[in-house]
């Protein structure tokens, strides 16, 4: 579900930044998604959940485990979403797109 809707996220801004390509004499205004923006705080919200459970359940487990790899590599993917989430003006473009990262997770 997630990764459907990084797609369609992506598609909105991929298509946005190829009308501003074609009319280069438009002034640089980029339109905000605030329903995208909305299922974006919601994801980040479950999966933050889902990780903190993990971390109680598993303890010591979590940093040392069999699977130890995959949850830096889940943290550091958790990192990338609270970043995106983070109040700043041009956030987006400054930090890039960080939702291309967290595509390697499937």
């Amino acid at each position: 579900l997630n990764t459907i809707f990084l797609a369609f996220r992506t598609h909105c801004e991929m298509k946005d930044t190829l009308h501003y390509l074609a009319d280069s004499n438009k002034p640089v205004v980029f339109p905000g998604y605030p329903n995208l923006d909305i299922i974006a705080k919601i994801f980040f919200f479950v999966f933050s959940a889902e990780m903190v459970l993990r971390i109680l359940a598993e303890q010591g487990q979590f940093c040392c485990g069999p699977s130890k790899f995959w949850n830096v590599f889940e943290l550091v993917c958790l990192a990338s979403m609270a970043a995106e989430q983070l109040p700043m003006e041009n956030a987006q473009y400054v930090l890039g797109n960080m939702a291309t990262f967290r595509i390697f997770r499937l």
